[in-house]
């Protein structure tokens, strides 16, 4: 069994990133940021969603979030095959989680499921984007 190419993960995750990061900020810092802005008041009037800080761990975690993508693509390779359609499963694994723990917001009160599905379907596309870039941009050798 190949070994895993740590620099083709990095450089295909970050590559990844920059489709997520581009989706995120459309659906989250465009479209839906006046629903983002007005329930988070609901929670704490001083809150930002969108300050400096907060946009700036945003980037993070899409980065990180795009590189375990790359990351569970490379080790799918050997037992689903390279391609497409297997990035597409690793993008999807790697969101069913990402959706789980998003879900807490909406068990816990703090944002509407309306809110919290919508954005989740834009996250499905950037990480969609992301596995398809990033799992045709890794190679083992």
């Amino acid at each position: 069994m190949a070994q895993i190419n740590t620099g083709k993960v990095i450089a295909g995750g970050v590559a990844g990133a920059v489709a997520l990061v581009v989706i995120d900020y459309l659906v989250n810092g465009v479209w839906l940021a006046s629903r983002w802005t007005a329930q988070t008041a609901k929670l704490n009037p001083s809150l930002d969603m969108m300050s400096t800080n907060s946009t700036i761990g945003y980037v993070v975690v899409d980065i990180i979030l795009a590189m375990m993508i790359v990351w569970l693509y490379a080790a799918m390779r050997p037992r689903f095959g390279p391609g497409s359609r297997t990035a597409m499963l690793a993008a999807l694994y790697v969101w069913a989680i990402a959706a789980v723990f998003n879900s807490m917001f909406v068990v816990s009160g703090m944002y509407s499921l309306k809110l919290v599905c919508v954005s989740l379907a834009g996250t499905l596309v950037g990480m969609l984007a992301a596995g398809y870039i990033g799992g045709m941009m890794y190679k083992e050798e």
